[in-house]
């Protein structure tokens, strides 16, 4: 949907103003929001799975 939407998006506008420019600079700006909302997910903590053969800790 995402990639339809956008390939619509550029035509439309490269129709009306008869250049691209406008259509990367969206895009860009998408990509840059994007890049912004992935940086804010927590990674949490991962904690290493017990060693076979070795008594638990307490």
């Amino acid at each position: 949907m995402g990639a339809g939407l956008g390939a619509l998006g550029a035509g439309v506008i490269r129709t009306s103003l008869e250049t691209y420019t406008p259509a990367w600079v969206v895009a860009g700006v998408i990509c840059l929001a994007a890049a912004g909302v992935v940086l804010r997910i927590g990674r949490g903590s991962v904690q290493a799975p017990p060693v076979v053969g070795t008594a638990a800790p307490r």
